[in-house]
């Protein structure tokens, strides 16, 4: 499967404006969190982030942000969600597309977006053209058995076998913040042992309840 991720984290220089669009809203969320961590450290970050929802900040509010200067920092990031709502908005748009021409040295500004379907609004096609872009298309069905088994070895070093991965996969399907989600389940069920069997996954689906937390889970577990 094709991970956009890296490419978000080596392309160009530090700073400027990235564009990261598409229907994957967890792997733009990863990758959020990614730019956000390669341009600020933890001494400095509370000082100089900023993260706004694109329908819900005025455009003067926004100008206010994009021009604060960093604190004891290189640089500051600024994060807007939802930037599609910019769009319809002149103002807003046009402030966005006067960073991308010409970027400001100590920013990022990192901007996440679900582009309509069949749009060809000339300010998505401006951003895919000049901004750092990268596309987050959803996961093709053939793909999530693959994604599982790196991830659960990534994230809790153990190993989930193929059939349960593909189990899961046709269980829940491609939205990968759902698997993400049922995948530390299983590491708590599962974890001690070291691999994610296919037994593994139906233990999830009949007993974990959806106001249950995993230390819940474990304990009613072992009380069965």
């Amino acid at each position: 499967m094709n991970n956009p991720l890296p490419k978000v984290l080596t392309q160009g220089s530090r700073g400027g404006v990235f564009f990261l669009y598409g229907e994957d809203e967890h792997r733009k969320r990863e990758a959020v969190q990614a730019l956000v961590e390669v341009h600020l450290d933890q001494g400095t970050r509370d000082f100089n982030l900023d993260v706004v929802q694109a329908s819900d900040v005025s455009v003067d509010d926004l100008a206010r942000i994009l021009a604060t200067p960093p604190m004891m920092a290189e640089r500051r990031v600024v994060v807007v969600r939802g930037t599609e709502a910019f769009a319809g908005a002149a103002r807003s748009r046009d402030l966005i597309l006067g960073l991308v021409e010409n970027p400001p040295s100590d920013l990022a500004l990192i901007l996440s977006a679900r582009i309509p379907e069949r749009s060809k609004a000339k300010f998505y096609q401006t951003l895919i053209k000049r901004a750092q872009s990268v596309e987050f298309a959803m996961i093709a069905p053939e793909d999530v058995p693959g994604w599982l088994m790196e991830e659960v070895t990534v994230r809790f070093r153990i190993v989930m076998e193929p059939d349960a991965a593909r189990a899961l996969g046709q269980a829940i399907g491609t939205d990968l913040g759902i698997l993400s989600q049922e995948i530390e389940k299983l590491n708590t069920v599962a974890g001690e042992e070291g691999r994610i069997t296919l037994e593994h996954v139906p233990v999830s689906y009949t007993h974990l309840r959806a106001h249950e937390t995993s230390l819940h889970l474990v304990c009613r577990l072992l009380l069965e």
